[in-house]
């Protein structure tokens, strides 16, 4: 599996399978909002929003027909890749808006990409992060978990991995907090970034959590 940041909640993730390379991507970047640089599409087996159905989604979906796009929660398999997608809610401008939670099963390791808008996870979300190998988790405010907040849902899963995203980095024009804040919460070293993080089911920690964080890919 190999696992590719590109700033925000975005991610490409990379799953060998016996039809190949099977590429799934989550939440591709909106650049006028974000000042960041959205990844070059070509293929991809799907894409998922965490933040449902949005003009973006839309766009895509109208660009690349033959790739599944998710936008609502349900389960979907396609290959060996197995993807769960549960609801989370929170309020937005007086409205109920759906986020959702995502959680995939491939080449035996199982990794959760969860854009927090707070900690209170219900009971029925924790049992589909029960687990999970990789956890993805937002830590940097304004809108998502801050780092307090995500450190204390990290203690909850125990995954072996964590890979932060929404943090503060160069050229962002979102307010984000810093991954220091988050280090410090969580009360570990992180490892060196990567741009591009290679996982194997063999190499996967088993005495002590690994914090990655993930140097911006290129688009």
């Amino acid at each position: 599996m190999f696992i590719s940041w590109f700033g925000e909640s975005c991610f490409k993730f990379v799953f060998r399978t016996s039809f190949g390379e099977d590429v799934v991507f989550v939440d591709l970047l909106d650049g006028k909002r974000t000042g960041l640089k959205a990844p070059r599409i070509h293929d991809a087996l799907a894409l998922l929003w965490s933040d449902g159905e949005q003009p973006l989604a839309q766009e895509y979906a109208r660009r690349l027909p033959e790739t599944l796009s998710l936008t609502h929660p349900g389960e979907y398999e396609r290959h060996t890749v197995c993807i769960q997608g549960v609801p989370l809610w929170t309020e937005v401008t007086e409205h109920a808006h759906e986020h959702v939670l995502f959680r995939i099963d491939a080449e035996e390791i199982s990794l959760a990409h969860l854009t927090l808008p707070d900690d209170a996870l219900r009971d029925h979300q924790m049992e589909v992060l029960e687990g999970v190998d990789i956890l993805c988790i937002s830590v940097g405010g304004n809108g998502v978990a801050n780092a307090k907040q995500a450190a204390a849902v990290v203690g909850r899963i125990e995954p072996r991995i964590v890979i932060p995203m929404h943090q503060h980095i160069p050229h962002l024009s979102v307010k984000r907090d810093t991954l220091d804040a988050f280090t410090k919460e969580l009360g570990i070293s992180p490892e060196s970034p990567v741009q591009k993080y290679t996982v194997k089911k063999k190499d996967l920690p088993q005495d002590r959590m690994f914090l990655q964080p993930m140097d911006i890919a290129n688009a």
